[in-house]
């Protein structure tokens, strides 16, 4: 699925292209730069998930046991605007390989409980898969 997100249109789109489209393992801050994995210094797999290939997605869908695509589900915090939009944006590019998304909005409480309880339905998603710089 990683391969069918766009991150440099989303990140043109939803920041002005401000953002950091790869902030992996986690958004860049200038204190933890050693721990902060920069795309010129990914492993050529790594490169591979996260270069944007939705006919690749769909091969490895297809390997995997889903060549027609599956239904899932993402939780968000009703009040996660952000991650709404973010969501959003996700289901119509997976949407192109197969990858039937519903959003389930909840309590802020309640999502939190649910992660924790590991109660959650198929995806909570990262608020880090794309970070803008601040």
């Amino acid at each position: 699925m990683n391969m069918a997100i766009d991150r440099n249109t989303v990140n043109k789109n939803m920041y002005g292209g401000q953002g950091d489209a790869f902030p992996f393992p986690f958004a860049y801050v200038k204190e933890y730069d050693a721990l902060y994995y920069k795309p010129a210094d990914w492993t050529p797999l790594m490169k591979e998930i996260y270069t944007y290939n939705p006919e690749g997605a769909k091969k490895l869908l297809a390997e995997a046991g889903y060549p027609n695509g599956f239904k899932t589900e993402v939780l968000l915090s009703s009040t996660n605007t952000v991650g709404i939009d973010m969501a959003t944006v996700f289901k119509e590019m997976w949407s192109k390989i197969g990858v039937d998304v519903a959003i389930t909005l909840r309590e802020p409480t309640v999502v939190g409980n649910m992660a924790i309880g590991w109660t959650h339905p198929a995806m909570i998603p990262d608020t880090t898969v794309l970070s803008r710089y601040s």
